[in-house]
Order: C-alpha cells, then sequence, then structure tokens
C-alpha cells in the first residue's frame, strides 16, 4: 500500500503474536534511535517473566556481550550510555519455562538504514515509474520517494510493502526527472541520499522538411554505474502500436527515422538497455505529424503524337499531389542540346495525367525529342524520359510511284514494336498499307493508275509497349501528302473522217483538272491546233483544210486542282 509522507516522533505499532507452542518468543526490536534502543514488549504464557537481556557488539557477526538485564516487563525504551561508534544489538527474554526453545530478536545497529539502489525510473505514459532493490536493511518499514524540482529536491510519498511507485505528477514532457529513495525505519530514521540520483530520458524530435526525416535527439539516462549497452528507437504509426525499429550504441543521444511520409502521426520513444542487466527505461513519447516534402513519383512522358494540324501532343503523367513548384517542357532537335519551350506551365498542373500541346512550330518531317523537368520545393530537379516525333518525308513522287522514309520513334522506358504505313486518300479513308518490324524506315508505294486516285496522303503509326506494365500506345508521325500525276491514254494514230476521227486524250479523272490545254504543230512547228477543253479534240483540219498525212507534234499541259502542274508531249500519226 501507500501512504502520503509523514514524519515520525513516535510510532505506535499493534502487533498481532501467534507464539507457537514448545518456544518464547523475542520483543519486537523496532530500531535504535541514536543511543537509544525501541522495541515492543510480547507476552509469552508459558511461565513467570524473568528479565530482558539486551546484547551488545561492535561487529555484526560478534561476539556479543550482555549490556543490559531489566526486569520490569513493561519497558519498551533503553538508553545505552556506553555507546561509542557502530553498535550492534539483539534482545532476548528470560522466563522460567523450563525445555522450551528462546528465541532471540532481529538484530539491529544504531546506523542509519543502508542506501536504497534504484534499479531504474522509466516513463509510462505521462507518468513515471520507479523501481528499486530491497536496501537489505532489517529495521526498514518503508521507503520514501524524493522528486528533484525547481525549488529542490522534495519528498512526494512513501511507500510500504513495495519496491515501486508510480509517479502520477511527474511531467516527463517537459524534460528529465530525477529522482531518489530513500528507505525508512520505525524511529523515522532515514537512509543518506545516494550519490546520483535516477533521471529519466528525455527525448525531443524536429522534423527536416526537405530532407524528409525526423531528428530525434535525447538526453540520456541518469544513474546507472555503468555506461547504457544501448539505445533503442520504438515507433507507431497513425495509433498503432509502437514497436521496435532500431537501436544505436549507448554512447549516442542522436538518431533519425528516415523515409518519413507526411501527413502521417508518428509516435516514437527511447528504450535505454542497462549493461549487463534485463534492465530497460523508456523515455517520454513524442506524437509528430510531420510536415516533410511529398516527393514527386510517377514523371514520365507516356507518348508524343502529332495531330492532323501538324501540332505535337505530348502526353504525360506525374503525381500532382507532390510537392512542385515549377514544371518545365524541354525540346531538342537533337536529345542532347535542350531549351526551354516558351509555352511551359505556369502552374504546376493539378491533375496526375497531361496533355502538353506545342503549336510554337510545325515540326513536320523533322525528328523532335520531349522531355518534362519537375523543380520541387526544395530545389530537387527530376526529369522524365525523353521521347520523340516520327519524322515522314516524302523522297520522291514521279508517275504513280512514291518513295517514303521516316525517322525512327526513339523513347526511354519504353520498347518500339513496329511501324504501320496508313494512306488517306481525299475522302478521308485510311488504308493500311504495310507493317513494318524493326529496323525498316523506308517504304515505296505504287498507286495503281486505274484507281482514279490524284491526291494521297500518307501517315506513320509506331507501336510501343510499356515492359512492366504492357500497355501499348501508339504514336503518330506528320502527315505528307502529294498529288498523283493525272492518268492520261493517249492514242499514236487516228484518221479523220474514219473510226478513230478525232485525237484527243482519254482522261481518267477529269474532274481533278483545274486548267487544260492542248496544242499541236507540224513537223516545222508550226501550231495547227489548240484546245483548253478536255472534250474538245483535233478532227485534222486546219483552216477548214484537212491536213496531209504526216507525224504531228502534241503538247498537253495540265493543272490539277491541287495546283500540281505537268506537261505530256509526243508525236500523233494523221492518217488518211
Amino acid at each position: 500500500m501507500m501512504r502520503k509522507l509523514f514524519l515520525f516522533t513516535s510510532i505506535a505499532v499493534i502487533v498481532f503474536t501467534f507464539r507457537l507452542e514448545g518456544q518464547i518468543s523475542p520483543p519486537v526490536f523496532q530500531c535504535v534511535k541514536g543511543d537509544t534502543l525501541i522495541w515492543m514488549p510480547v507476552t509469552n504464557s508459558c511461565g513467570v517473566f524473568q528479565s530482558l537481556d539486551i546484547f551488545t557488539s561492535s561487529v555484526r557477526g560478534g561476539p556479543y556481550n550482555l549490556l543490559a538485564s531489566i526486569p520490569d516487563h513493561s519497558t519498551s525504551e533503553y538508553v545505552d550510555e556506553m555507546q561509542s561508534g557502530t553498535a550492534f544489538y539483539f534482545l532476548q527474554y528470560q522466563y522460567d519455562c523450563p525445555g522450551q526453545e528462546n528465541f532471540t530478536s532481529d538484530t539491529l545497529d544504531n546506523r542509519s538504514p543502508a542506501v536504497t539502489k534504484i534499479r531504474r525510473v522509466s516513463v509510462e505514459n505521462q507518468s513515471v515509474r520507479i523501481d528499486w532493490n530491497d536496501n537489505g536493511s532489517p529495521e526498514t518499514i518503508g521507503y520514501i520517494i524524493y522528486r528533484s524540482t525547481d525549488v529542490g529536491t522534495i519528498p512526494i510519498d512513501t511507500v510500504f510493502n513495495e519496491l515501486t511507485y508510480l509517479d502520477s505528477d511527474a511531467n516527463p514532457d517537459a524534460g528529465k526527472e530525477y529522482y531518489y529513495v530513500l528507505a525508512l525505519d520505525a524511529c523515522g530514521n532515514t537512509s543518506v541520499f545516494d550519490d546520483t540520483p535516477h533521471g529519466t530520458v528525455f527525448l525531443r524530435t524536429e522534423v527536416d522538411f526537405c530532407a524528409q526525416h525526423i531528428r530525434l535527439e535525447w538526453e540520456p539516462y541518469t544513474g546507472w554505474s555503468s555506461p547504457e549497452e544501448n539505445y533503442q528507437i520504438w515507433l507507431g504509426l497513425n495509433g498503432d502500436s509502437i514497436e521496435y525499429l532500431h537501436q544505436v550504441s549507448g554512447s549516442d543521444t542522436m538518431a533519425y527515422i528516415t523515409g518519413v511520409i507526411a501527413n502521417q502521426e508518428h509516435c516514437i520513444r527511447i528504450r535505454a538497455q542497462k549493461s549487463g542487466e534485463a534492465v530497460q527505461s523508456f523515455s517520454n513519447t513524442v506524437c509528430v505529424i510531420p510536415d516533410v516534402l511529398m516527393p514527386v513519383s510517377g514523371l514520365r512522358i507516356d507518348n508524343v503524337s502529332i495531330d492532323a494540324s501538324g501540332a505535337v501532343s505530348v502526353d504525360w503523367t506525374y503525381s500532382s499531389g507532390s510537392d512542385v513548384e515549377i514544371v518545365e517542357v524541354e525540346k531538342s532537335g537533337d536529345a542532347v542540346s535542350w531549351t526551354l519551350h516558351p509555352d511551359s506551365y505556369n502552374s504546376p498542373p493539378s491533375s496526375d495525367k497531361n496533355d502538353f500541346i506545342d503549336n510554337s512550330s510545325n515540326v513536320g518531317e523533322n525528328q523532335c525529342f520531349y522531355s518534362i523537368k519537375v523543380l520541387d520545393e526544395c530545389d530537387s530537379v527530376l526529369t522524365s524520359n525523353t521521347m520523340s516525333t516520327i519524322g515522314l518525308r516524302l523522297e520522291s513522287s514521279q508517275g504513280s510511284t512514291n518513295q517514303l522514309s521516316w525517322t525512327p520513334l526513339e523513347i526511354s522506358d519504353r520498347d518500339v514494336l513496329d511501324y504501320i504505313l496508313c494512306r488517306t486518300d481525299p475522302s478521308g479513308q485510311e488504308v493500311q498499307i504495310a507493317d513494318f518490324p524493326l529496323p525498316v524506315f523506308q517504304y515505296t508505294d505504287i498507286i495503281d493508275p486505274g484507281s482514279g486516285l490524284t491526291e494521297v496522303c500518307y501517315l506513320i503509326k509506331g507501336r510501343h509497349i510499356h515492359p512492366q506494365t504492357g500497355d501499348t500506345l501508339i504514336s503518330l508521325s506528320n502527315e505528307v501528302c502529294t498529288q498523283q500525276d493525272i492518268t492520261l491514254y493517249i492514242p499514236n494514230a487516228f484518221v479523220p473522217n474514219g473510226t478513230n476521227s478525232i485525237f484527243k486524250p482519254e482522261i481518267i479523272t477529269p474532274e481533278a483538272i483545274r486548267s487544260y490545254n492542248l496544242n499541236i504543230f507540224n513537223r516545222w512547228g508550226g501550231k495547227v491546233f489548240e484546245s483548253s477543253n478536255p472534250d474538245y479534240g483535233w478532227d485534222g483540219y486546219f483552216n477548214g483544210d484537212l491536213l496531209a498525212p504526216d507525224v504531228y507534234i502534241y503538247s498537253i499541259e495540265i493543272e490539277q486542282t491541287g495546283g500540281k502542274t505537268s506537261t505530256r508531249s509526243g508525236t500523233i500519226n494523221l492518217i488518211n
């Protein structure tokens, strides 16, 4: 049980003695106060009381000599006027009880109770637990707990029949708490203070925003005679139980918890381990919700593609909830020298998935590289992967043959699968022409003259895949278009007034002609016919007269609706 401290001037103790038959019980020897021995008489009923004998010695192990023989059974005190230095005493009754075993009291001395050694002081919640060892003095009846305060070291409580005490009035969160424990005997004598008080471990924390760690610094345990074996860091997250995390040496007073996640409650305490013994002491518990940098994660370019207008669309991803100050789009023609895109973001996008449109220039057939650069609030720079556009070129277009080539799709963190060449006619119908494995970057497309196609457009689709997630995306190249030469079927002879009486070319797609001019010359260069109407041909007459059979020269000039011009020339035989 526990009682509040009180001053001992005199103590009355009620003792219930259960005496076994066949023995003489001694008085209850309570204490020695200075030169005065104090005891409580005990009655034995086996026979007539004769005396109370007091024995003394200068050493505990004796020999003991009779100091006094007191004939009054009710006497409870005796003053040793001859006491000098340390003296040891025990008491024994003399009764007329033949054959009975005669017991002696405890052996007490005139010194104060032995110094009490604290085992540990340890923080439990917001209180402090004090544990100590039995001081071994037989006269000890209790222990007085002292705590050091701003006004000095003061007693806070007295404990009987216990070797532990919980100080619920302590404030271990404000600083170290220091304690002494003094033994108390029935006379009010106390042991002297131990040389060193025992003090709790006091923990402080400091959060580093940019380093994303919690710095732990503690005042070490006070009172153990040998250095601490180690200090353990214990951690609990978001209300979970606090568990062992890692440890440092017993000479350390600082440690770190790294990789801290923002907005999670971290509850931390330190456990000191006494060297060579299974004795531990916990510090105060510090709970903190750290404000640390939320780093950028998942920064990557997913796709780069050229749309129908010629603008480049850069699809990219990042963790929009991170602590970002600046997002920049960089552009390069060779993936070596980079320039900041003038239309970079004024503020970080609030979405994880974003689409940046580059309208600054028409990339066209030139390969162009893109990268996303992010600056966080701690001035750290993170750069995404790079990805290029596909530049499609029309190398040549002659007659019905179109020679095409393209630059490779270059992208880090993803794998290019293949290239698909598509052709689109003026109606907008898209046709897949061929699928090319790597590393094919050119193709010759031959247009069927009978197809009626006078204008065609091409683009390349580059398929690429993420090796981990397996998602497949398509990057579109720029579109290149060309006008095919209009297909003409031109006879090499005609018979005026015969079956084939009119000379004119057969045009497969006359609707594709914007302007037309047919001229026919004789062998001396004289013009004998001219027409600007494809449906109006030469009947062999000139100025109303049928010309003589001969070889004549024709020249056809055509401007197509798309603006392309072409000239066809040759000879025609006039036959009668």
